[in-house]
Order: C-alpha cells, then structure tokens, then sequence
C-alpha cells in the first residue's frame, strides 16, 4: 500500500533524460536505438523529440526514483528531423554498435527492411498520434507499471484532446500488452502488427 502512495506520474523533464535513457536501454535492449546508445538517445532523439510540434512523455515515479515513462508524437517526423539534421552523427552511431555487437546488424537489417516495405502505408497525421516508446526498469517488469503507464497516458490524451487516435507498433508475440487497453489489431508486416485505440475526445 505504501508503495502506491508514493507513486507519481508528471510530464518528463529536459532534467530527467538522463536516467530515462539509461532505463529504455536496459528495458528495450533490441530496441533500434537502444543499439544506438545512450549518448545517441540522450543527445539526438531527445533532442528532435523535445522539438517535435506535438509530443507527450509521462514518467512514473517511486518515492523520488523514475522507474519507467511513456513517448507519444509523430514517429515520421521523428525519423525525417533525424536524417536530415543528424545523418553522420546516426552513421556513427550505426558504424559503432556493429563493432561493438555483430548481433546489432541483424536488427539494423530488420528495421530498415521493415521501414522499407510500409513506405506506402501512411497511418500517421495531424489528429493522430504514435506510441513512441514505454518502458519500466527491468527489475520491476511483471508488476503492472507498464499497464498502468498506458493507461495513465491514455487518461490524459483524452482530457487534453492531444489525438483522436493511437497507433502502437510491436512485434506479434506481444500485442496482448495493448489489447488488453482496448487497442485493435489493424494491419501485420514482416514480424509486426500496428495496433489502434480510439480516443473520445
């Protein structure tokens, strides 16, 4: 019960990045830009999604420790601000993380051919929103903060009227996480699904 009480959840600050980025590497380490690193997520993404003209970010908070937080925006425009303003800082970047883990290779492959084949499908505009990322410390996985984050951030989409829809992508062994939050399956490709929640605004 004392551990409820001491929960919060407020908008992510410029100040907090730094351990949320810590947090989405060990959480997501197969994540496209987990394989990135910390200092490209920290120093670049964060940098363009603080800049984006509609986002959202949520952290969760235990005592006066951040255990877990929540992106929306536009990914397209996300992935367009980084190619065209940080090009050889994400070549780097990709350069490095194959030295580094030949393993990353493979998911670099796998994002960008999976990037390729939904060129044509265009689910994203101004009255809708991407689920960018969520992620809780990995050493509190399995405990309901993750459902509780979506759930959170969906309760505030609707209040503030930021978006009529939610669009998630995930990989197709783990879409019960969203349907479970009233998100619908719409459209499977290459070893992913793009799920969809309506919000009453």
């Amino acid at each position: 019960m004392k551990k409820n009480m001491n929960e919060q959840f407020s908008m992510i600050e410029k100040k907090d990045l730094e351990i949320i980025s810590k947090i989405w590497k060990a959480s997501l380490p197969n994540d496209f830009f987990s394989i990135l690193g910390h200092s490209f997520i920290n120093k670049v993404y964060f940098e363009i999604f603080f800049n984006l003209d509609k986002k959202l970010g949520l952290k969760l908070t235990q005592g006066d420790k951040i255990i877990g937080f929540v992106l929306y925006g536009r990914f397209d425009k996300l992935v367009e601000k980084i190619l065209k303003e940080n090009f050889f800082i994400l070549l780097y970047h990709l350069i490095t993380s194959i030295f580094i883990n030949y393993k990353a290779l493979f998911i670099i492959i796998n994002v960008v051919t999976f990037t390729f084949l939904i060129r044509n499908f265009k689910y994203l505009n101004t009255n809708k929103t991407e689920l960018l990322t969520i992620a809780v410390h990995p050493n509190l996985h399995g405990k309901g903060f993750g459902t509780k984050l979506l759930n959170k951030s969906i309760s505030i989409i609707e209040n503030i009227k930021f978006s009529d829809e939610i669009y998630v992508k995930t990989k197709l062994k783990t879409p019960k996480f969203y349907q479970n939050c009233d998100f619908k399956i719409v459209k499977k490709i290459f070893g992913r699904c793009f799920l969809i929640r309506k919000i009453k605004i």
